[in-house]
């Protein structure tokens, strides 16, 4: 009569099987650096093609 659920029965399953391989705050700064190296490629492309127009 158990329905076979998809998901793991709880978040601790979850942390245990998937620890976490550095702490929160690198987490952050390796997110804040990847979108800053994504903000200054969109700036680099876009300025020369407004430029083109």
């Amino acid at each position: 009569m158990w329905a076979a659920r998809p998901f793991p029965s709880s978040e601790k399953d979850v942390m245990q099987v998937e620890p976490r391989p550095y702490g929160r705050r690198r987490e952050l700064v390796l997110i804040a650096l990847i979108a800053l190296l994504g903000l200054v490629t969109t700036v680099l492309l876009v300025i020369p093609g407004a430029f083109a127009a």
